[in-house]
């Protein structure tokens, strides 16, 4: 008889990898710990969210920012395109307010991290329920491919803003 492995995402004995599983769970002797570093995670996430749930979505998909007092953007006017990180404000403002699909098509990195900020409310509430959290094993990760992961999705919203906007 076989006895199941109690963690459902470590993978089987003949496919290990030799630095361990890529996603694992906190230990459950660290769970005090756990909870204080939810505290930050939820805190600052819930912040995001409800100063963007306060925001009202600018119409042109840009200048959502200003209503913080925030001057405008000035690469429009210099160089006549959207900065980088044009348009994430209102996608923000757009996602918390249910409308996914405008959020996406405003600025999709803006929605993307607006998704992962509300991922990490979740999952923070849940470790300080719990007192368990997901874990990345840092040693798996190559920081080349995620750096350049993350330039490239930049680089793609960019494009995509470019575009959309003339």
């Amino acid at each position: 008889m076989s006895q199941q492995d109690p963690n459902p995402l470590s993978a089987h004995s003949s496919n290990r990898h030799s630095l361990g599983p890529l996603v694992y769970q906190s230990p459950e002797n660290e769970q005090r710990s756990v909870r204080l570093r939810s505290l930050p995670v939820i805190i600052l996430s819930a912040a995001l969210l409800i100063v963007a749930a306060w925001l009202r979505p600018d119409p042109s998909g840009m200048d959502t920012h200003s209503q913080l007092g925030l001057p405008r953007c000035g690469w429009p006017g210099a160089y006549g395109i959207p900065c980088p990180t044009c348009g994430m404000t209102t996608s923000f403002a757009l996602l918390v307010r249910g409308r996914v699909i405008s959020a996406f098509t405003d600025q999709p990195l803006g929605a993307l991290l607006a998704l992962t900020t509300i991922t990490a409310l979740l999952l923070g509430v849940r470790a300080l329920i719990t007192g368990r959290s997901w874990r990345i094993n840092i040693y798996r990760c190559k920081p080349g491919r995620i750096i350049f992961g993350g330039v490239l999705i930049t680089l793609a919203a960019w494009g995509y803003k470019i575009l959309t906007t003339r």
